[in-house]
């Protein structure tokens, strides 16, 4: 992220980010709350970053950090927001194309994917699709 701003202070972005809909929604989903303030929001959010190596340990997972000048990079409460927005995107694209849609964009896209002949999707394109819409969507 410096190299693109090299003069931002990233460590302002250990403990606070702004966040949208879906990142709110997994944290509320996360502690099984009914509804959290914007600052416990962010302090959740924060929590999981500062307490990911001990939550990884405990599954059994060795999270793949960057490494910069042989140490690795922390998360940030920046970073685990943007992967509660990707995780909400996955889980909206899961709900709504079901097996029927998923089965569908895979037989569509899989070849064509793999051999290269079309990019690979973003995820906010297939959260787009329901399991009515999937091929018609993937013809275009």
């Amino acid at each position: 992220f410096t190299k693109f701003a090299p003069r931002l202070d990233v460590s302002s972005m250990e403990e606070f980010c702004s966040f949208g809909p879906g990142p709110k929604n997994m944290v509320l989903a996360l502690w099984k709350a009914k509804r959290l303030d914007d600052e416990e929001v962010v302090a959740r959010i924060a929590w999981l970053a500062k307490n990911a190596d001990a939550e990884f340990a405990k599954l059994g997972l060795a999270f793949p950090y960057q490494v910069k000048d042989g140490r690795r990079r922390p998360l940030t409460a920046v970073d685990m927001e943007h992967s509660l927005c990707y995780f909400s995107r996955y889980l909206s694209a899961h709900d709504k194309l079901r097996a029927a849609g998923a089965a569908t964009v895979y037989r569509m896209l899989s070849g064509p994917v793999t051999s290269k002949s079309c990019p690979r999707p973003s995820i906010k394109w297939l959260s787009t699709l329901t399991a009515n819409t999937a091929a018609d969507r993937c013809r275009s």
